[in-house]
């Protein structure tokens, strides 16, 4: 069911903690001083009685701060503090006890717990300041952690870009990459599409963890239609916290999830899509999107190059096709006088084969004519006006026999890559 934009800002205003205790009267006792502390943000307080509900919970929904009661049953408090920060990685947890004892605080932190509350004593107004500070030392952590994974997928993208790939397998590539980005809501589910500017469609060339009715309905998708579609004619990031109005392709049964749906842009020509899954009620971040439309550039760099490089392969491919087509015998001379082509007809004229004559100097092939009338005849024509000059020249054949043809060298005013021979 799609949300309004007004739910939307209210889930992105939220501060969702989970207090893991077991006395109930802890718990309301938590819940009152979160509630009254001095933030702008609407305090959301969920509980569970034991650090494995709060390992599975953690699975499910994305908590800013968890609250640890350090006597709860299932874990001793060490184990249950690493247990947590190895699921729970950047936010803080705040271990707390009711009674004050400096050197298990001291092991609790040690542990991976952010700080210590010691709650028989604790003010609403120590706790607020130990709670806010925990959270802003993590997001500074965290900043500077997510600042420097970036930069490592940016350089894995820079790497890959070198690959000798073909397109699509370089994008599934890629896409991997992206997945691995250090931003907890963002899921490892995505996916690639390119872009046909003269149909006006997406067509997906990559994907990962799609569901299968997804990749289905989404093979190919019309501009402006659902947010990729949208991304695509509108030509800018598009943010979407959950299944909004603007989901207008799904099937029953999906399950609620945001996106970051991101064009990868060539100038002011449109590539491509790029499309992430968030959890349900991600809040927007400035830092993502800045990271997403780097990680949209290199992509761009990427395909661009790649359909150079096919461009040219394509170009050479309809040129050897056309110089195989020509019944005269044709050999390329490129600006530092060294063979570039050897047609099948020189092969059979000289009984040279392309392999051991592309390559060579022309001065150092086994080319059986009269060197000495060749060589004055070019100098001849690059002196001339005369656009074309032609001359004959006798050579001798596989079988020994002496045999004549006419030689012909297009003058070019400017030296040329390829100079072709034809005879």
């Amino acid at each position: 069911m799609a949300e309004s934009a007004d739910k939307r800002d209210v889930d992105a205003a939220r501060l969702r903690v989970l207090v893991v205790d077991d006395d109930p009267d802890s718990v309301a006792e938590v819940t009152v001083l979160l509630q009254q502390m001095q933030t702008d943000l609407s305090v959301v307080c969920e509980s569970v009685e034991s650090v494995s509900d709060a390992l599975k919970r953690i699975r499910d929904v994305h908590f800013d701060i968890i609250m640890l009661d350090i006597g709860v049953a299932d874990l001793p408090s060490p184990q249950a503090i690493t247990e947590l920060r190895g699921a729970f990685s950047y936010a803080p947890i705040i271990a707390m006890s009711k009674y004050a004892d400096d050197s298990l605080a001291l092991e609790w932190v040690r542990g991976g717990a952010d700080d210590c509350l010691y709650m028989g004593v604790m003010t609403s107004q120590i706790f607020s300041r130990i709670v806010n500070y925990a959270i802003l030392r993590s997001h500074t952590y965290r900043a500077l952690h997510q600042r420097s994974r970036t930069h490592h997928v940016l350089n894995a993208l820079l790497r890959l870009s070198q690959k000798a790939l073909p397109l699509e397998p370089m994008l599934e590539q890629a896409l991997q990459i992206i997945l691995s980005a250090p931003f907890a809501e963002i899921q490892h589910r995505g996916g690639i599409f390119l872009a046909d500017e003269s149909a006006r469609q997406l067509r997906l060339v990559a994907q990962d963890q799609l569901n299968p009715k997804i990749q289905s309905l989404c093979q190919e998708v019309e501009y402006g239609h659902c947010l990729c579609g949208m991304a695509a004619e509108q030509r800018k990031l598009l943010f979407a916290s959950c299944v909004d109005e603007r989901h207008t392709i799904g099937f029953d049964g999906m399950q609620p999830h945001g996106h970051y749906n991101v064009p990868i842009m060539s100038k002011q020509r449109l590539l491509g899509v790029i499309v992430l899954y968030l959890d349900h009620g991600h809040r927007r971040s400035k830092e993502e999107e800045e990271f997403l439309n780097g990680v949209a550039d290199t992509l761009a760099g990427i395909i661009e190059r790649i359909r150079t490089q096919q461009q040219l392969v394509q170009a050479h491919e309809q040129n050897s096709r056309l110089l195989a087509s020509i019944n005269s015998i044709l050999i390329g001379v490129d600006n530092h006088d060294q063979i570039t082509h050897w047609n099948q007809a020189a092969e059979a004229a000289f009984g040279l084969s392309a392999q051991e004559s592309v390559g060579l100097p022309i001065v150092k092939s086994r080319i059986p004519w009269d060197w000495a009338e060749v060589t004055r005849n070019i100098l001849i024509c690059q002196s001339d006006h005369k656009q074309t000059r032609r001359f004959d020249v006798r050579y001798q054949t596989p079988r020994g026999a002496i045999a004549c043809f006419r030689f012909q060298q297009p003058r070019l005013s400017m030296p040329p890559v390829r100079r072709p021979v034809i005879c």
